[in-house]
């Protein structure tokens, strides 16, 4: 086979990528749906581990035909609620005190480890914010604007072809979490009609509605894994 088609730019849109390109990625995501069926179903493989309690996922799923599969970017609406929150609260913060110095401004690079370093120092505080840090201002004040309920977000999809594997597809679906039966719904909706949606109705939840305001992580684990940490 030519150099020329084994590989391609890493920058180059799937669907613009050769047929073998898009053959062998094709194939593979089946494949790892396939391993995957014992736990998920057989309808989509996703690297992240599924808890019941999840507020984003990344997961991925075939299309109706060939050489079509998604790469999904999934949230809910209560996610992408605290995500605008956090925007808003890190944007009042900088009205009241304009951030001057960036913590990536006293890097260094050491000769020994030839990676940057940043010299350890106590959060600063500051008048303006009450004597707190910025942080720990921005983190009192989710809570605030939560409650004023001027951020609002919708359920909404939206297809992304610029993706180098498979058709990009960014979800927000207005429920408490993604869960399996969540996640296969979704793709029912979808694959009826294939294309962008956005819904009507707005939304806004108070900061009780919210279990959790910190950052969401997620175990990234094969999902023929799972039993390795499961109670």
């Amino acid at each position: 086979m030519p150099l020329r088609n084994r590989y391609s730019d890493p920058t180059t849109p799937y669907l613009q990528r050769s047929r073998a390109a898009r053959k062998a990625a094709y194939i593979q995501l089946r494949n790892k749906i396939r391993r995957a069926a014992p736990v998920l179903g057989g309808r989509y493989y996703t690297p992240v581990y599924m808890d019941g309690k999840n507020g984003w996922l990344d997961l991925y799923f075939m299309g109706s035909r060939f050489p079509i599969f998604y790469t999904v970017a999934i949230q809910t609406t209560r996610h992408a609620y605290k995500e605008k929150v956090l925007d808003e609260a890190f944007r009042r913060a900088e009205l009241l005190v304009p951030e001057k110095e960036k913590w990536w401004d006293e890097s260094h690079l050491d000769a020994k480890s030839g990676m940057f370093v940043t010299p350890a120092r106590f959060p600063r505080k500051y008048t303006d914010l009450g004597g707190l840090s910025r942080t720990e201002w921005v983190e009192a004040q989710q809570r605030v604007i939560a409650d004023e309920r001027i951020v609002q977000v919708h359920e909404q999809w939206e297809i992304r072809t610029d993706y180098h594997s498979g058709v990009g597809l960014h979800a927000t679906l207005d429920v408490p979490h993604l869960t399996g039966q969540v996640v296969e719904d979704f793709i029912d909706r979808f694959m009826a009609h294939p294309g962008n949606y956005c819904s009507h109705q707005l939304l806004s939840f108070a900061s009780s509605e919210i279990e959790d305001w910190g950052m969401e992580a997620n175990t990234l684990v094969e999902p023929w894994d799972w039993h390795q940490i499961e109670p």
